[in-house]
């Protein structure tokens, strides 16, 4: 009697063993469509703010407004899938605020509701760039995905310093040598506060757009010394977790 209680004994525990091993086998590929959405969802934001930043001003200048209102929608939404998913129900809610905001803003053009649209915006991108840059400092090993993350990051901050920008040079007329815009269309000159704000970031100051008043130096110099730091901290974390890999300590 006991050793067949011990032949049944053993063969639950290797049906329940085979059951876990099913079970994880079954649950690889949803774990790995996860994976290549998140990827997905990384790549496309890259390439929106590549677009963005890089191609917008080949479209006519009478594109302008629209271009932009259409893209950051567009990086609104894909921001949602590049977090994690503990923050997806904020982010969503979040992002469908600011969706509602800024197609008023665009229909409406009026200044109270840009106003509204673009600082809400502005923080919610703060908000992106600092998930994105704690979700490569929690990546256990350097992968595509955390690269594809490191340089959305770095884009998402010069569109934040862009916005910020332009604000301040609403608020403040003058502040800045931009080309005076007889439409007083804040997006028509987005590109020239777009173009400001990278080139401080990477401090090559071509000098041909500068800061004029005292605060728009300040923060031209936030800007420069907030771009070097950025590069500067994400290159010692992507160099400390590929040197900490396991493949590269066996080495």
């Amino acid at each position: 009697m006991i050793t067949v209680l011990q032949k049944v004994f053993a063969l639950n525990i290797r049906c329940l063993h085979t059951k876990k091993r099913l079970t994880f086998r079954m649950d690889l590929p949803n774990m790995n469509k996860a994976a290549n959405r998140f990827l997905n969802a990384n790549s496309l934001l890259l390439l929106l703010l590549c677009f963005m930043i890089f191609a917008t001003t080949l479209l006519p200048e009478s594109w302008y407004r629209a271009s932009y209102s259409i893209l950051v929608n567009l990086i609104l939404i894909c921001v949602i899938f590049c977090l994690e998913r503990s923050f997806k129900i904020f982010s969503s809610i979040a992002v469908i605020v600011l969706l509602i905001l800024l197609n008023i803003a665009y229909f409406t053009r009026g200044q109270f509701m840009n106003g509204i649209s673009d600082g809400l915006n502005l923080l919610f991108f703060i908000f992106a760039v600092y998930r994105l840059l704690k979700q490569v400092a929690l990546s256990k090993v350097v992968t595509t995905k955390v690269i594809i993350q490191s340089v959305s990051g770095y884009l998402l901050l010069g569109l934040v310093f862009s916005m910020a920008v332009a604000r301040l040079d609403f608020l403040q007329p003058g502040a800045f040598s931009f080309p005076v815009d007889e439409n007083g269309s804040f997006q028509r000159n987005f590109y020239d506060q777009l173009y400001f704000s990278f080139i401080t970031m990477g401090t090559v100051g071509y000098g041909d757009l500068l800061p004029k008043t005292p605060f728009a130096k300040s923060f031209a110099t936030l800007i420069g010394v907030s771009g070097q730091l950025y590069v500067a901290i994400v290159i010692a974390m992507l160099i400390g977790k590929f040197s900490s890999s396991p493949g590269q300590s066996n080495q």
